[in-house]
C-alpha cells in the first residue's frame, strides 16, 4: 500500500498512544522509582552506562537480584540529561510507548488487511493494562523489550517472505536479541515468538517447504547469544539469581505453583481483555497459594483449553489468531512460575509483551467479523462504531489511571481501595494515615481556626475509609466550635453508616 494511503494510520495510532498517557506528565517518582532512580547513587552518573554490565540491577542494601545493565544505563542517562527530574522519564516512556504501538501496526500490516491491522494497533495503543508499564521510569525495560520483540518478529517475517534469512539479517536479529535479554528477562523468550510465527503465519505468507536446516543455524546463533548472557549473569550475580519468590510461592513446590497459577489465569484474561478494574498490587492476601484443585483452578484450566482449541481451529482460516494466542502464551511464560518461582504472581506491567498477542487476536477477530458483515452496510457501520466507542473508552480509562501514579500519597489512597486485602497496601495505608494525621496536627497547632483544619482532615480520613478516626476529629471540631450544625449532621451520618456496616 502506498505510504500516502497509510501514513495517517501511523499518525492516528501514535496520537492515541500519547493521548492514553499524557495525563501522567506531572507524575513524581513513586514505589520502585524511588529506590532505583531517586535514591540510587548509581543512577546519578554516566559511568553506570558501562559499570552496570558488572553490577546487579538492585543496588545495596538490597540483595543482588536481577541483571539488567541496559535498563540501568538507560535510567542513568535520563537522570543526568534531565538533572534528576521525573519529566524526562515520562517523555522517554511515552515516546517508547508510541514507538511500540507504531511497530505493532507495522507488524499487523504484514499479517492482516489494513483495516484489521489498524484496529489491532489502536487497541494496543489505548489498552489500559499498559498504564503501569508506562507510569514508572524503571518499567521502561518492559517497553524496550516489548518493542524489540515486535521489531524482531517483523524483520523475521520480512526475511522469510524473501526465502530464508540472510546472514546479515541473523546478525541484526542477534544484536537486537542481546539488547532485549540485557534489558529485561522476558527478552529471552523472543526466539519462541519467531518459531511461533514460522509455524502459523509464515506458511500462509510464504507458501512452500520450510528451510528448517538453514533456519536452524540462525536459531542456534540466538541460543548462543542467550547462553552468553546467562553466563555473564551467573558471574555477576554469583549464580542464576532472580527475584526473591513472591510471598504466596515461598516454600511451595511445583504442583502447588501450577495450581496457584491456574487460579491466576482468569485474572490474566480479565486484564488482557478488558481491565475495568486495575490495581497496583496483587500481593497476599489478594492472591494466595492454592492447595487443591477447586473452582478457580477449574476456571483457569478451562480457559487454557478453550484458548488451545481456538488456536487449533483458527490455524488455517485465521492463522493470525493462532499466532496471537501463541504470542500470549509465550509472553506469559516468564511470569508463569512453572519452572522456578519468581517474585511475581500478577503484575500489570508484565502483561505488556503478552498484550501484543491480544491485539493480534483482536485484529483477526475484527477481520472475520468484517468479512461476515461485508455485504451489509449497517453491519459494517455498527462494527466501526463499536470499535470507535471501545477505543475512546480505553483511552479515557488509561488517561484517568495515569493520574493514580501522581505521587506516593495518591497511589496509596487509591490502592487501598483497589486492593484492600494486600498486606503491602495495608502497611502503606497505615503509614499514609499516620503521616497525614501528623501533618495536619502540625497545621492545627498554628491555625487561627483549628476546627476548620480538623474538618478537612476528617473528610480525608473518611475518604481513606478511616471512619473511626474521622469521627474523633469531627467531635474535636465540635468541641472547639459547637456552632457547626453541618458538622454535627456529618458526624451523625458517618457514625450511623459505620454502625450499619458492623456485624
Amino acid at each position: 500500500m502506498p505510504l500516502k494511503n497509510t501514513r495517517w494510520d501511523y499518525v492516528a495510532v501514535c496520537a492515541v498512544a500519547l493521548a492514553a498517557c499524557v495525563t501522567g506528565l506531572p507524575n513524581q517518582f513513586v514505589v520502585d522509582d524511588v529506590s532505583l532512580i531517586e535514591q540510587n547513587d548509581r543512577a546519578h552518573a554516566l559511568e553506570t552506562l558501562y559499570q552496570a554490565f558488572g553490577q546487579p540491577y538492585w543496588p545495596p542494601p538490597f540483595a543482588p537480584q536481577l541483571y539488567r545493565p541496559i535498563a540501568s544505563g538507560l535510567i542513568a542517562l535520563q537522570y543526568v540529561i534531565g538533572a534528576g527530574t521525573p519529566l524526562i522519564f515520562r517523555i522517554i516512556s511515552y515516546a517508547l510507548y508510541a514507538g511500540v504501538a507504531v511497530a505493532v501496526l507495522s507488524l499487523g500490516r504484514r499479517l492482516l488487511p489494513r483495516p484489521a491491522a489498524f484496529a489491532a494497533a489502536l487497541l494496543f495503543a489505548a489498552h489500559p493494562v499498559h498504564v503501569e508499564a508506562i507510569a514508572l521510569g524503571v518499567n521502561q525495560g518492559e517497553l524496550l523489550a516489548g518493542g524489540i520483540a515486535v521489531l524482531m518478529t517483523t524483520l523475521y517475517i520480512d526475511g522469510r517472505s524473501r526465502g530464508a534469512l540472510t546472514p546479515r539479517s541473523w546478525i541484526a536479529l542477534g544484536l537486537l536479541y542481546a539488547v532485549a535479554c540485557l534489558t529485561k528477562e522476558n527478552g529471552f523468550v523472543i526466539p519462541g515468538l519467531l518459531i511461533a510465527a514460522e509455524l502459523t503465519v509464515v506458511p500462509h505468507l510464504c507458501p512452500g517447504p520450510t528451510p528448517w536446516r538453514r533456519l536452524s543455524v540462525g536459531f542456534v546463533g540466538l541460543a548462543l547469544v542467550a547462553t552468553v548472557v546467562v553466563a555473564v549473569r551467573f558471574v555477576v550475580l554469583g549464580g542464576l539469581a532472580g527475584a526473591v519468590p513472591a510471598e504466596a510461592l515461598a516454600g511451595v513446590g511445583g504442583v502447588g505453583r501450577t495450581l496457584t497459577m491456574l487460579s491466576v489465569v482468569p485474572t490474566w484474561l480479565r486484564l488482557l481483555s478488558w481491565p475495568r478494574h486495575l490495581q497496583a498490587d496483587y500481593s497476599p492476601n489478594e492472591i494466595v497459594a492454592s492447595s487443591r484443585f477447586g473452582p478457580h483452578e477449574l476456571a483457569g484450566l478451562s480457559i487454557l483449553l478453550l484458548a488451545a482449541a481456538a488456536a487449533w481451529f483458527a490455524r488455517k482460516r485465521a492463522p493470525t489468531i493462532t499466532f496471537g494466542i501463541l504470542w500470549i502464551a509465550i509472553g506469559l511464560f516468564p511470569v508463569s512460575n512453572l519452572l522456578v518461582p519468581t517474585g511475581i504472581l500478577v503484575a500489570e506491567r508484565t502483561l505488556f509483551l503478552p498484550s501484543v498477542g491480544i491485539a493480534l487476536v483482536f485484529g483477526g477477530v475484527c477481520w472475520e467479523l468484517w468479512q461476515r458483515f461485508s455485504q451489509a452496510q449497517l453491519g459494517r457501520e455498527s462494527l466501526g462504531l463499536a470499535l470507535s466507542v471501545l477505543i475512546v473508552l480505553a483511552v479515557v480509562r488509561s488517561a484517568s489511571r495515569q493520574t493514580v501514579w501522581r505521587n506516593a500519597h495518591r497511589l496509596a489512597l487509591v490502592t487501598a481501595v483497589d486492593a484492600p486485602k494486600s498486606l503491602r497496601v495495608q502497611e502503606a495505608h497505615r503509614e499514609a494515615v499516620e503521616d497525614l494525621i501528623a501533618d495536619y496536627e502540625r497545621r492545627i497547632a498554628v491555625a487561627p481556626q483549628p476546627w476548620r483544619v480538623r474538618n478537612e482532615l476528617a473528610g480525608l480520613l473518611e475518604y481513606m475509609r478511616e471512619d473511626s478516626l474521622a469521627i474523633v476529629h469531627l467531635r474535636l471540631s465540635l468541641l472547639e466550635n459547637p456552632a457547626q450544625p453541618e458538622v454535627a449532621a456529618e458526624l451523625s451520618r458517618i457514625d450511623s453508616e459505620r454502625k450499619a456496616r458492623s456485624p
